[in-house]
C-alpha cells in the first residue's frame, strides 16, 4: 500500500512533447533536475530548451508504441513519473463526427492506458506516480465536442479504476482538469472544424455551420484569458514532490465552472449547455437573421 513515500528514481515519461502542455511538463521537469523520456509524432520538432529530453518518435496509436517507450524509460534507468499529454480535439456535431470517435478515443483514452500498462513494472520498481491530463469536459459534455468529452470521461474511468488496481504497489495515479491553457489547441479545433465543414453536404452546412461557429466563438472568449501551460507544469512538479498526491486537481476558472455546472440537477444542466452553442436549425427553417 501507499503510505506516502516518494519515487526512488528521477526518470519521467511525458507524451505529447513537441508542443502545449507537455513541452512545458519537459522543461519544468528538465529543469527540476529529472531525466525526461518524451515522445512526439514522427517530423515534429522539438522546441526550445527541451534539447537534454530523450526523444521517442512515435504515433502513441500504433501497436509498438508502448513497448518503445517502456523501452527507452528503462534505458533511461526505470519511469518514476509518468504524464499522459497527448491528446486530439476533433469538433463537429455528433451526426458528423461519428466515424472519428476512434481516433479521439486511440488518442486520449487507450493511448494513456496502453502506455501505463507498459510502464506498470517499472513503476512497481520505482513507487511511482501517474498524472493523467484530462478536461472539465470529461463531466459536462458541450456542443460539438461530444468525442473530445467522452474520451476524457473515459480517461477518468481509467484513472479511478487505476487507482484503486495499483495502490497496494506504492504507485499514486492523479487526474489533473485545466481549464482553458494557452496551447494552440483552439487554433487547431478550428482549422478542423473549417475542413469539416468545407467537407460537408449544403444541407449539413446549413444546419451546423453558423451553431458550430458560435460554440468556436465562445471557447474563444474563454481562451481570451487563458493562463500558460507552464501553470500546469507547476502543478505537475506539485505532484511529483507530494508525498500523498491527491486523485484529482482542478486549475484555472473554467474548471472549477464546469465542476459546479456538473453538479447542477440534470434538467438544469442540461438548459446551461445547450445555451453555449445555438441548437440546430430544423430543416427548412430560414437562416436569415
Amino acid at each position: 500500500m501507499n503510505t506516502g513515500s516518494h519515487p526512488s528514481s528521477r526518470v519521467a515519461v511525458v507524451t505529447g512533447a513537441a508542443t502545449g502542455l507537455g513541452s512545458a511538463t519537459v522543461r519544468a521537469l528538465l529543469a527540476a533536475g529529472w531525466t525526461v523520456v518524451a515522445t512526439r509524432l514522427p517530423g515534429q520538432p522539438a522546441q526550445e530548451g527541451m534539447e537534454r529530453a530523450r526523444f521517442v518518435e512515435a504515433d502513441l496509436r500504433t501497436a509498438d508504441a508502448p513497448a518503445r517507450v517502456a523501452a527507452a524509460a528503462e534505458e533511461a534507468g526505470g519511469a518514476a513519473l509518468f504524464v499522459s499529454s497527448a491528446g486530439i480535439s476533433l469538433p463537429g456535431p455528433v451526426e458528423l463526427r461519428a466515424d472519428d470517435l476512434a481516433t479521439e478515443f486511440a488518442v486520449n483514452t487507450a493511448a494513456p492506458a496502453r502506455i501505463v500498462a507498459a510502464l506498470l513494472p517499472q513503476l512497481r520498481r520505482t513507487r511511482g506516480r501517474v498524472v493523467l491530463i484530462g478536461a472539465g469536459q470529461g463531466r459536462v459534455a458541450l456542443p460539438f465536442g461530444a468525442g473530445y468529452a467522452a474520451s476524457k470521461a473515459g480517461l477518468v474511468a481509467i484513472a479511478d479504476a487505476l487507482r484503486a488496481e495499483v495502490r497496494h504497489d506504492g504507485i499514486t495515479v492523479s487526474l489533473i482538469e485545466p481549464g482553458a491553457v494557452r496551447t494552440g489547441i483552439l487554433d487547431a479545433s478550428r482549422d478542423r472544424a473549417r475542413v469539416l465543414m468545407t467537407d460537408a453536404s449544403d444541407e449539413a452546412r446549413e444546419r451546423y455551420s453558423v451553431p458550430l461557429a458560435r460554440s468556436l466563438d465562445a471557447a474563444g472568449r474563454a481562451f481570451a484569458n487563458a493562463m500558460p501551460p507552464e501553470r500546469v507544469a507547476e502543478l505537475v512538479l506539485t505532484i511529483s514532490r507530494a508525498r500523498t498526491p491527491r486523485p484529482r486537481y482542478l486549475i484555472g476558472r473554467e474548471a472549477w465552472v464546469v465542476a459546479a455546472l456538473a453538479l447542477l440537477p440534470a434538467r438544469w444542466r442540461a438548459g446551461l449547455v445547450a445555451k453555449l452553442g445555438a441548437e440546430p436549425r430544423s430543416r427548412g427553417r430560414s437562416t436569415a437573421s
